[in-house]
């Protein structure tokens, strides 16, 4: 019995699915006697068992490769810093319309950057997201036609639609961020030592 990518089904591999196959892979190399799923592999002879382990390492391998950031991601994040400092000062200097736009620009350029051009596509275009694509859209619309505050307002909605998805990820790099993530985990810190010790 030989085992690949597609006879396991591993071929749209995605976060859960590794974390559940390492978890697998603790349970059996600790030897784990009461996991109830451990008795699925035991079907395998060992080289097979050996084989799948190997992949599993592999597949963990990928999903880190999707968090490392490269060149063209640090340029995405750039654009987006730039688009949101554009969009600050555009709203503080009275909903500048030149300023507004540009930083629209910025935005969707880094975001097509950090995500990559298909993903972006399908990120706007995905049945679900119609809402927050349609209502980030005709913001935009709004603020190329002179009415930037209606513009900000759907377009502040259509960014909290189509990204709100994605905050664990964002929390996740935030908190591993050397100063910043000290300053965004201290409060919860806080919290959960107050709530400890009452």
């Amino acid at each position: 019995m030989s085992l690949s990518w597609s006879s396991m089904g591993l071929k749209g591999i995605s976060l859960e699915l590794v974390v559940n196959l390492k978890k697998y892979l603790c349970l059996v190399e600790s030897k784990t006697e009461n996991a109830p799923f451990l008795s699925h592999f035991a079907i395998f002879p060992t080289v097979e068992r050996c084989f799948l382990f190997a992949t599993i390492k592999e597949a963990s391998t990928v999903i880190r490769m999707a968090y490392e950031l490269t060149e063209q991601k640090k340029i995405g994040l750039g654009l987006i810093g730039f688009g949101i400092v554009f969009t600050f000062l555009g709203v503080v200097l009275f909903f500048d319309r030149g300023l507004l736009a540009l930083s629209n620009i910025f935005c969707l350029t880094g975001v097509a950057l950090l995500l990559g051009w298909h993903s972006t596509w399908n990120l706007f275009t995905n049945r679900a997201n119609y809402k927050g694509s349609a209502s980030f859209l005709l913001g935009l619309f709004f603020l190329f036609v002179r009415w930037p505050i209606v513009g900000i307002i759907l377009q502040i909605y259509g960014c909290i639609a189509l990204f709100g998805g994605f905050w664990p990820s964002v929390k996740v790099f935030l908190y591993q961020i050397p100063v910043l993530g000290w300053i965004i985990q201290y409060p919860v810190l806080l919290l959960d030592r107050l709530r400890g010790s009452s």
